[in-house]
């Protein structure tokens, strides 16, 4: 019931490829192809966390395999976000929840595993170990 979008890194930020919106009337209203900061959101904190960025964000973002933010790229808005790995064993992307801040709960974390994980089966990749904490 919550908004499902697809992004890749594009340089120094992030595109939505896909997406399905929310049937509920107040949403987050990202289109398809918009651009978005990489510095911001769950799916951008995803991107560069699995390209390799340093820090402890992101060194636990490796370890957990998603983030759960509410509030970091709009203050009303939540997102929860897992990676996708392409067939070569490379990120392909991030799948992404989002829901006014209201409406969030950690609860839908195993929903974007299980989706972040069959993408990347479809992919023909495989879901890699989590990354030891340092």
């Amino acid at each position: 019931g919550e908004s499902a979008a697809f992004h890749i890194r594009q340089g120094h930020r992030r595109v939505c490829l896909h997406r399905v919106d929310s049937p509920h009337p107040i949403r987050d209203h990202i289109k398809e192809g918009a651009l978005l900061p990489l510095e911001r959101g769950a799916g951008g904190q995803v991107l560069v966390a699995f390209s390799g960025a340093a820090g402890a964000l992101y060194d636990q973002i490796r370890h957990d395999q998603i983030v759960f933010l509410v509030g970091d790229r709009v203050p009303d808005l939540a997102g929860i976000s897992a990676p996708v790995f392409s067939a070569a064993g490379e990120l392909a992307g991030a799948v992404t929840l989002t829901m006014p801040a209201n409406r969030f709960s950690r609860d839908y974390g195993q929903q974007v595993m299980h989706a972040a994980r069959q993408i990347t089966t479809q992919l023909g990749g495989t879901y890699p170990a989590p990354a030891p904490l340092p």
